[in-house]
């Protein structure tokens, strides 16, 4: 019938739209520029691949070794994962999930050398518990430059992590993002839902948590004189 509403049209335009709001909303990147007359690369400038599973590791494993090669970064920083993955019939055996990580990185003719492993108690809240310990790492080595490869739907919420543990402002985070899982909604919606979750609870409770400790602090080193 004339001016009849076509509901379905109606839902599925209303649902790409809120699916588009979201992923503006997810995306997020800032870039290290790059200076064209200098070969140099700076030490202290760390290359952090963010865990996934094999599908999304191997489109970050690609932008790493991209930005390796650009000579962003001496070195590439991965997750070790616990457990194995495919049988490799030159070793008899299957490989582990660290040993095809090394493969993968290998075979974009990143140097053995230069890739490092790090162990997390990834738990709940792996994105979290990746930002801690990665930015202690950079605290240990006396700060710099810390570049981050992820998911782009999750480099909003891997900057906003990484940003919670900044101890020291000249600590530069840089985040780049891959273009795969882009049409799954069903990934799209529970990424949103971390987000606004990192956004709202876990991250003001974790502000909120640091500066009763540096109070606390504060307040014993009083007392101590």
């Amino acid at each position: 019938m004339p001016g009849t509403i076509d509901l379905n049209h109606y839902f599925i335009k209303s649902l790409l739209k809120f699916v588009g709001f979201m992923k503006e909303r997810l995306e997020f990147e800032k870039h290290i520029s790059i200076d064209k007359s200098s070969d140099i690369i700076e030490n202290s400038t760390i290359l952090y691949v963010l865990g996934g599973n094999q599908r999304t590791l191997r489109q970050r494993y690609k932008k790493a070794s991209e930005l390796y090669h650009l000579g962003l970064s001496k070195n590439i920083i991965i997750l070790s994962r616990p457990g194995i993955t495919e049988f490799n019939p030159d070793l008899g055996r299957n490989l582990t999930n660290d040993e095809w990580s090394i493969r993968e990185l290998r075979g974009l003719n990143v140097q053995q050398k230069d890739i490092e492993l790090v162990s997390v108690n990834i738990g709940y809240f792996g994105t979290l518990r990746e930002a801690m310990r990665v930015m202690e790492i950079i605290s240990e080595r006396g700060g710099g430059k810390i570049i981050l490869v992820t998911s782009s739907y999750h480099t909003r919420r891997a900057f906003l992590s990484f940003s919670a543990f900044q101890k020291n402002p000249l600590y530069k985070i840089y985040v780049y993002g891959t273009v795969d899982d882009q049409k799954n909604i069903i990934i799209i919606i529970s990424e949103y839902v971390k987000l606004i979750l990192y956004e709202k609870f876990l991250l003001p409770a974790w502000d909120t948590s640091r500066s009763n400790t540096s109070f606390d602090e504060k307040q014993e080193h009083v007392s101590m004189k």
